[in-house]
């Protein structure tokens, strides 16, 4: 943001007609093909004059309520991975066009907004530096002109709705998507599974009874504490 300032007016106009008149004319046949090289060549050096009188507006100082500048931008502030608040605002320091000043002509303004959300931009003014009129939407067509002036940018958003899903560690829950094991058990907690029913094998006849057999793997477990048969 750059506040154009046409101080020294006069005498920048003069340094233009003094280049025409007393540099470029008597050597413009030899240095210009064309009239309109000629007037490229002053547009030019216009440029230069204008860009000495102007003053850039430095967004990272001021007064910063719900907004950051971050990359070179001035942004809503962000409070974690895509979360920002939705509203902010940004208050420049006292912006002083020196006592050169004579009239201000414009104010230099890039932004970018996203759908949806907006930016205002605000302009206070000061005679002294000291007592500053309120502050009133910004007027290309109708700039304040005192040497003192103030900015104000209102950043907002509109709220995104969004639904969260609380995934519990329960395998009942047709929504649970974890993939669990042999040797884990979620039930409301993920744990190691520590109790296991295993289908005995009937051996056949022994006497007056049966014989069941079951094999464990030992190396499968930690420690065993017990053994039941039901």
């Amino acid at each position: 943001m750059d506040a154009i300032v046409m101080s020294k007016a006069k005498s920048a106009l003069n340094k233009i007609k003094n280049l025409d008149l007393n540099v470029v004319a008597p050597l413009a046949e030899g240095r210009f093909a064309t009239v309109a090289d000629r007037l490229a060549w002053l547009e030019d050096q216009a440029a230069k004059l204008k860009a000495s009188n102007s003053i850039p507006i430095d967004l990272s100082q001021g007064i910063f309520d719900g907004t950051e500048f971050v990359g070179g931008q001035l942004r809503l502030k962000c409070l974690g991975e895509n979360q920002y608040v939705t509203s902010g605002t940004w208050e420049s320091p006292i912006i002083d066009l020196t006592s050169d000043w004579i009239d201000t002509t414009r104010v230099n303004i890039t932004n970018i907004v996203p759908s949806g959300a907006s930016c205002v931009l605000e302009v206070a003014s000061s005679t002294d530096g000291v007592t500053f009129s309120n502050y009133s939407t910004y007027d290309p067509a109708n700039i304040p002109q005192t040497r003192y002036l103030k900015f104000r940018v209102t950043l907002t958003a509109p709220v995104t709705s969004s639904t969260s899903t609380t995934l519990e560690f329960n395998n009942s829950d047709p929504q649970n998507t974890f993939t669990l094991d042999s040797n884990t058990v979620a039930d409301g907690a993920l744990h190691l599974k520590t109790s296991y029913t295993f289908t005995m094998t009937d051996e056949g006849a022994v006497g007056a009874g049966h014989m069941f057999s079951q094999v464990l793997d030992k190396t499968a477990f930690s420690s065993i504490e017990k053994v039941s048969v039901n």
